[in-house]
């Protein structure tokens, strides 16, 4: 298997910027953010180099394939397609594979998205960042 390179962020200028900002308790939990973005990064370089490497097993995915299209065409018997669908295939492990990607992917969205709030002091009730010192209408 290929070693993807995988991007981690420091968390330490952030920490200190937001406690300047914001006080130790909020950089503390942003640490924690940070930190598990930088887990499910991992998880999502580990889950996209596993569909990759499964990819590239074209025979058996051919199979699986051909038996699914067999099953179509009423061409197996019922403990044929009981025994297809019941045990694992390269199909089912790169699905499996591409959905614990979206996952990880979906998760390190969201962490961000709450960082950057955290770090701004967001207050949902007015729609704005206490912290951000931009001009009006930027």
């Amino acid at each position: 298997m290929k070693k993807q390179k995988s991007t981690t962020w420091s968390d330490d200028k952030l920490r200190f910027n937001v406690e300047k900002l914001r006080g130790s308790e909020i950089a503390s939990e942003i640490g924690e953010c940070i930190s598990s973005i930088n887990q499910r990064n991992l998880f999502l370089h580990y889950h996209f180099s596993q569909i990759i490497d499964l990819l590239k097993d074209q025979d058996e995915i051919h199979q699986v394939n051909q038996m699914a299209l067999q099953i179509r065409i009423g061409a197996r018997t019922s403990e044929e397609i009981e025994e297809f669908y019941s045990s694992p295939n390269v199909c089912s492990d790169i699905a499996a594979n591409i959905y614990a990607f979206i996952q990880s992917k979906h998760a390190v969205i969201d962490m961000l998205s709450y960082v950057i709030c955290l770090a701004l002091d967001y207050n949902p009730e007015n729609n704005e960042f206490r912290n951000l010192n931009l001009p009006r209408g930027v």
